[in-house]
């Protein structure tokens, strides 16, 4: 719980939970990655975004020093390519579909994460915006308790 930046530690775990997975191009920190699209992306698709919501906290003091609880959100943006000629070629759009499926592969990775000032990662909600032409961004809500321990000084 101590020395270590909890957002950061979160960041590094998803980012390795989620670097072997095959389908997966791209991971970042989001930076309203989609709102500014121009003719070529300078990320490939399947991109992974980590966005943090808001915490709020709660102060508790300790023999130790301070020590902050926190629940919080974490949005994972999950962008993938959309040719919306995939439902005519198959004349079921499945093909489009079987991308929405990624994001039952992030979560089956993240789920129940835990680390040294975080825990209990859990999928609370998930939106799909259809606002860009070529591409899709699933975003998946996760609620997230944080701790960190601010030492006592010592003099």
């Amino acid at each position: 719980m101590e020395g270590m930046n909890t957002r950061s530690e979160l960041y590094r775990d998803i980012a390795a939970r989620l670097a072997d997975v095959e389908e997966i191009r791209y991971i970042d920190l989001w930076n309203r990655n989609v709102e500014f699209l121009e003719q070529e992306r300078p990320w490939p698709t399947p991109a992974v975004f980590i966005e943090f919501g808001e915490i709020g906290w709660k102060v508790a003091k300790t023999a130790g020093g301070v020590c902050f609880r926190g629940t919080g959100t974490i949005l994972v943006h999950i962008v993938t390519e959309w040719d919306d000629a995939d439902g005519a070629a198959c004349g079921c759009g499945r093909l489009g579909m079987d991308r929405l499926g990624l994001s039952d592969i992030v979560q089956e990775r993240i789920e129940g994460m835990s680390g040294e000032g975080y825990d209990g990662v859990s999928l609370s909600r998930t939106l799909t915006n259809h606002d860009h032409e070529d591409i899709v961004e699933n975003i998946d809500i996760y609620g997230v308790r944080y701790a960190k321990l601010v030492p006592r000084s010592r003099e």
